[in-house]
């Protein structure tokens, strides 16, 4: 559920509520830039630091809640800017900072927002002016001189490549014409397109793991009957006769885990993924002699070399020696989070390589 969402809930629940968003970070912090609370007056969820940091962000965000204005009246749009030393509040010599974006919602604010989403095709930023009372905009990843009524600076045109280029990232400031300061955001995280092949008690544990960390989740098996009970919510499973037919249409920029039952199986299935081509990451279950069969067998049907280097194969990393399920999931999904957080380009057969080192 993205942000808009939860906020939308807590309005339809409260009448108003507010949002505290971190901006920004620099030094030692309690948290993350992207992290927020969502504030009423009389609950706080979600945690954006420690003591008195949070204090004064609940009783900003309750002040701007009071301003809203009323059902059917045109959106205010208040806003206010908070920024701390983190070093007295976390105890260290060496002090951080943090800037927080406080900003309250009505039935108006609500209403507006989800009107000018709705209007809009594809993956989407929220961006908006630091000062209260300004509208927010709504441009695509694939901006135009102009969005929506004010002129976009260099350093938005900027912020947006950074958005294409780094699938994790959330939140960053961008100074518009006049250095005036804003934000521009996601609604939510970008998932990375994960598929898990195979039902086996190694592939449940990775789906049950995978299922809480940034991945948009496809496990695919040969039945449907093959799934267990209680598959984790978000989860597509997909029972099929030719599970090789998902992975040649997997989205570009996949991650996948071939861990079937079948060497036959994940022979077709890496076949069809190093075939088509554009994956971010690929391994395999199995030993260092499954290894050299699998890329043999692959290497006679006219799979490239370079592409033959994208296989990580045994699966996980080399350091973790384990047959335990639960043991073999945390390996393969550290795996595929350090190919995740490590590196753009993660599709090179270079990063591939390193991989497979033992």
């Amino acid at each position: 559920m993205d942000w808009l969402q939860r906020i939308s809930e807590s309005v339809a629940r409260d009448g108003a509520a507010a949002r505290v968003v971190i901006v920004e970070v620099s030094g030692p912090t309690p948290r993350a830039a992207g992290t927020d609370m969502l504030v009423s007056m009389s609950t706080a969820e979600g945690k954006i630091g420690r003591g008195a940091i949070e204090r004064e962000a609940i009783a900003s965000a309750r002040v701007l809640i009071s301003q809203v204005v009323a059902p059917g009246s045109n959106p205010s749009w208040p806003r206010a800017v908070l920024r701390f030393e983190t070093g007295p509040v976390l105890g260290e010599r060496t002090g951080g900072s943090v800037v927080l974006l406080v900003e309250a919602f009505g039935p108006g604010e609500i209403e507006a927002l989800s009107r000018l989403r709705a209007d809009k095709i594809g993956e989407l930023l929220l961006a908006r002016p630091f000062a209260a009372g300004l509208p927010p905009v709504l441009p695509s990843l694939e901006p135009s001189p102009h969005a929506e009524g004010f002129e976009i600076s260099t350093s938005w045109h900027e912020a947006v490549a950074r958005f294409r280029n780094e699938p994790q990232l959330t939140i960053a400031q961008v100074g518009l014409p006049g250095d005036a300061p804003a934000v521009v955001e996601r609604f939510a995280a970008r998932r990375a397109p994960f598929y898990v092949y195979g039902t086996g008690l190694a592939a449940r544990a990775l789906v049950r793991l995978l299922a809480e960390l940034p991945f948009d989740l496809t496990w695919v098996d040969l039945e449907p009957a093959h799934f267990p009970v209680g598959i984790p919510q978000g989860v597509r499973a997909i029972g099929c006769a030719d599970p090789a037919e998902i992975a040649r249409a997997a989205a570009a920029g996949g991650y996948h885990a071939v861990m079937t039952a079948s060497h036959d199986l994940d022979l077709a299935i890496c076949r069809a993924l190093l075939e088509t081509g554009g994956i971010a990451y690929l391994g395999v279950i199995g030993s260092r002699v499954k290894r050299e069969r699998l890329l043999a067998r692959l290497a006679r049907d006219g799979v490239p070399g370079t592409r033959l280097e994208q296989v990580v194969c045994p699966i996980g990393l080399g350091e973790i020696k384990s047959k335990q399920p639960a043991v073999i999931a945390v390996s393969i999904a550290a795996q595929a989070l350090i190919v995740l957080y490590g590196a753009h380009n993660t599709a090179s057969p270079e990063r591939h390589g390193k991989l497979n080192k033992p």
